[in-house]
């Protein structure tokens, strides 16, 4: 059985087309891990963005290069917001929580412009092992 799979590419951090940052974006309820691979591969963009459903937030996102998982992608988070206002999912200044492999990602949208919270990173001494 073959499935029916919408995919947009959406272009962040501008307002016209060709330009900006591209990012893929798709709704994958029922899509395995190993599917949502195999499609970023065949779409060869630096990230697509996976929308599903959450327990614990709006939306499950994930993001995939052609070869592996990451844990965060900003480009294909504000292109997956502009995405969700365009299908009327989002609306002007509504916050949206998204569950990811960096934790909850908090996110909104105003005057046309995606804005998000991400993680405080996580710093580290580093210990020179020649010294």
């Amino acid at each position: 059985m073959k499935k029916k799979l919408e995919i947009f590419q959406i272009d962040a951090f501008t307002d016209s087309p060709f330009k900006g940052n591209p990012a893929g974006v798709c709704f994958a309820d029922g899509l395995s891990t190993s599917e949502k691979q195999l499609i970023a591969r065949e779409i060869n963009l630096s990230e697509t963005a996976f929308i599903s459903k959450s327990k614990i937030a709006d939306y499950k996102l994930q993001w995939f290069t052609p070869t592996s998982e990451v844990k965060l992608c900003g480009h294909a988070t504000i292109a997956t917001l502009h995405f969700l206002k365009e299908k009327k999912l989002l609306s002007e200044g509504q916050q949206i929580r998204f569950e990811t492999l960096s934790g909850v990602l908090k996110c909104y949208s105003n005057r046309n412009r995606y804005f998000m919270e991400i993680p405080i990173p996580k710093i580290s001494t580093y210990k020179n092992s020649s010294r």
